[in-house]
């Protein structure tokens, strides 16, 4: 299954400090992605745009995210240019996904999940 949330990015130059509840990197994201209530990764880990993506796709974003979840993944190489990294996401039998963050207000948000 394929979930694609790619959404447009525009461009806002960051803040120094990251916003309240924004991780300061990419792959303290990745940690608050898999450890972080299913309600807090919508409402902060996920660009507003992609967590609506999610609601409107049925069981709400919340839902989404669970169901996820449910596939353990590790993470693997963290590609950065400029404001977005892609971070590879390892999981059973050889699998691969991707998140794509995007650098905003000096935190990492999502701004899509692509899932194999």
């Amino acid at each position: 299954m394929i979930l694609l949330g790619f959404l447009g990015v525009q461009a806002l130059r960051p803040s120094a400090t990251p916003a309240p509840g924004l991780p300061a990197t990419a792959r303290a994201w990745f940690q608050a992605y898999r450890s972080a209530s299913p309600q807090l990764v919508c409402a902060r880990l996920l660009s507003p745009a992609l967590a609506a993506l999610y609601t409107r796709a049925g069981g709400g974003c919340a839902g989404q995210i669970r169901r996820l979840r449910k596939t353990t993944v590790r993470l693997g190489r963290a590609l950065q240019d400029g404001d977005t990294t892609v971070l590879t996401l390892r999981g059973p039998r050889g699998s691969e996904s991707s998140a794509v963050l995007d650098h905003r207000h000096g935190g990492w948000r999502a701004a899509a999940l692509i899932g194999a």
